[in-house]
């Protein structure tokens, strides 16, 4: 018969396994709560609670409890207790998508004249078990966001572990048959719905920006509108076409698409990217290598301008902040840090000569990812005369 103190050590060791989180970063945790709707079936009330440890580590604890029947003159009867820790790998990042899990189980038991699907644990339909099991799993599972506060979640595993019971016949207080020790195979599966604490940031999007050209003081003059006086170059042809080559982070007008939370930056190879220090949007040349990447940048900007059959038609600009602070907190550096960028390109000498209104900047920001800012420019054919 299991123990008060059996209980209380186990459940204290599970919300101390949860509870190991640093100072530093309760403000950027987030917690789940699930319920398996497979268990739910066997009318066993049961629950998990989550926490986030990292961009792809989690942390968890299952709980559950089937008291019923609590009339002991009742023969047939799934009475249990079930805790299971575990821990989950995100493939992408907590809570979306593919993840793997280890978990701990344990399970106090008293069951009798049960029928279990697939031909399992057969003497238990002519038997009464009461004892202890503990085990070790993996598992697989893939989760489905279903908006800022809900997630569909599916997984399927296996574990293996030892238990220990005494054997009675069925009815109320049957005749004990005996006691035995065995090595036990479980299968696991779980549909669950799962919700969101405190719930994705909101999508912060700013307008669009064009670029600020400073031009020198002229009389004013009528200028005529500009009529090309042969076809549009062909797609996909001059420097710009040669430059997207050997360059990811250039693409065709065509290929742009805006921003949004789906798309895992750090798993992106057409970007540049320019880094902060932590929690500040004062960008540095002389911080890692932003020298270098914004001399590039400056460097395929001047190729493409200069070129008469291409231009320059969007560089989008995305502001990133890791997980730690709050929503707000990182919505906001994210966005000074892209405009930092911007505000960094329209003083370097080449762009602020090359670059005209038809040059557009998307300014983004986005939360929980890497502190740094993220640049993607788009070009077209342009349309040329001759005198």
């Amino acid at each position: 018969m299991i123990t008060v103190r059996k209980i209380y050590l186990l459940t204290v060791a599970s919300i101390l396994l949860l509870a190991n989180v640093s100072v530093q970063e309760v403000n950027a945790q987030k917690f789940t709560l699930s319920n398996n709707l497979l268990y739910d079936a066997t009318l066993t009330p049961n629950l998990r609670l989550g926490a986030r440890l990292s961009e792809q580590w989690s942390l968890g604890l299952t709980a559950g409890y089937h008291p019923w029947p609590t009339d002991e003159s009742v023969s047939k009867k799934f009475k249990h207790l079930l805790l299971a820790p575990d821990v989950r790998y995100w493939i992408d990042s907590v809570n979306v998508h593919h993840f793997f899990g280890f978990n701990l189980i344990y399970s106090h038991y008293n069951i009798a004249e049960v029928k279990f699907p697939f031909g399992l644990w057969k003497s238990l339909r002519d038997e009464r078990h009461q004892g202890d099991l503990g085990a070790i799993g993996a598992y697989y599972g893939y989760s489905w966001p279903l908006g800022r506060y809900w997630n569909l979640e599916a997984h399927i595993g296996a574990a293996i572990g030892y238990t220990k019971y005494d054997r009675y016949e069925c009815g109320h207080c049957g005749r004990k048959l005996g006691d035995e020790k065995k090595v036990i195979f479980l299968p696991q599966a779980g549909v669950s719905i799962v919700y969101n604490i405190p719930g994705r940031p909101r999508k912060v999007e700013g307008p669009e920006v064009l670029p600020t050209v400073e031009e020198p003081m002229t009389a004013a003059v009528d200028v005529l509108p500009f009529v090309p006086a042969l076809s549009p170059v062909p797609e996909f042809k001059g420097r710009a076409g040669q430059l997207q080559q050997d360059n990811a982070v250039v693409a065709h007008i065509s290929e742009y698409r805006p921003y949004d939370r789906t798309r895992i930056l750090r798993k992106e190879k057409d970007a540049l990217f320019v880094h902060f220090d932590l929690g500040k949007s004062i960008l540095s040349t002389d911080y890692r290598d932003n020298r270098a990447t914004l001399d590039r940048i400056v460097e395929i900007t001047r190729q493409i301008m200069t070129d008469s059959t291409s231009s320059v038609k969007k560089i989008q600009l995305i502001g990133l902040a890791s997980f730690e602070g709050t929503p707000a907190t990182n919505e906001r550096l994210a966005l000074n840090r892209a405009l930092a960028l911007q505000q960094v390109r329209r003083t370097r000498s080449v762009w602020k000569k090359s670059l005209r209104s038809s040059t557009k900047s998307r300014i983004q920001s986005y939360a929980n990812a890497a502190s740094s800012s993220w640049t993607k420019a788009a070009f077209g054919p342009i349309s040329r005369s001759i005198s």
